[in-house]
């Protein structure tokens, strides 16, 4: 008999009181797709990410053993990293795994750390972790099956406050032709934030071990809950 394993993941909640009006713009951004401009021939942009499901993958784990669950959460004990914020007001597009999110231009050493700490964690553990670079984002719509049309003209990036110290800058995309995102590759993404794009900042002091389960309510569906939950460093 096979061991018994969860699928599991470390995530940044949305959905809590300090991010409480982000989060509820990001419900209305989502719930209104597709537009208009976004979309040709009526055709629908994919399947919605339910509300309660909305967040940012910090490590996916996969299928964890009970005994890996024990040394992750050990693992997670012991990290020490600041909160810190993140201004979301970029679309993207994958290609190859048909999913459009929102993501951002800029992103605070803070969540790099904790991110690379638990995949760092993961693979000690024994669980794999794709070799590639991270790329926080909000996944908002799965199983796009056609490149949404671009109408508008792209705006320009706003500029940081001389405060903010930027980890990582996307690259515009080098060809005028596609005047939407599109990502053709998961190893090398590439974003711009256009004129439909919310700008969202959400303010992070916990992150969380989270489960994907299968709950029968009419038909299956997907739902992820968390399990346990980690305060960052405040700075007070």
């Amino acid at each position: 008999m096979s061991e018994h394993t969860e699928r599991l993941f470390f995530a940044l909640g949305l959905d809590t009181v300090e991010n409480h009006p982000g989060f509820r713009q990001l419900q209305r951004f989502n719930r209104d797709l597709p537009h208009p401009s976004l979309t040709t021939n009526g055709e629908q942009l994919g399947r919605a990410v339910p509300n309660a499901n909305l967040h940012i993958t910090l490590a996916f784990l996969g299928a964890v053993t009970a005994a890996q669950k024990q040394h992750i959460i050990a693992a997670a004990n012991q990290i020490k990293v600041p909160t810190f914020s993140l201004r979301c007001n970029t679309l993207g597009f994958w290609h190859k795994s048909r999913v459009l999110w929102l993501g951002c231009q800029y992103y605070p050493d803070a969540l790099t750390q904790l991110a690379t700490q638990l995949q760092h964690s993961a693979q000690q553990t024994g669980l794999h972790q794709l070799e590639r670079q991270y790329v926080p984002h909000i996944t908002l719509r799965k199983r796009v099956q056609s490149l949404p049309q671009w109408q508008p003209s792209l705006t320009a990036a706003p500029h940081l406050a001389q405060s903010d110290k930027p980890h990582h800058a996307s690259a515009p995309l080098s060809s005028p032709l596609y005047k939407y995102v599109k990502h053709r590759s998961q190893q090398a993404p590439h974003s711009m934030p256009h004129s439909l794009a919310p700008d969202l900042t959400f303010h992070f002091r916990h992150f969380g071990l989270y489960i994907s389960e299968q709950i029968k309510t009419g038909q299956p569906q997907l739902r992820y809950r968390c399990l346990q939950q980690w305060s960052l460093l405040s700075d007070a």
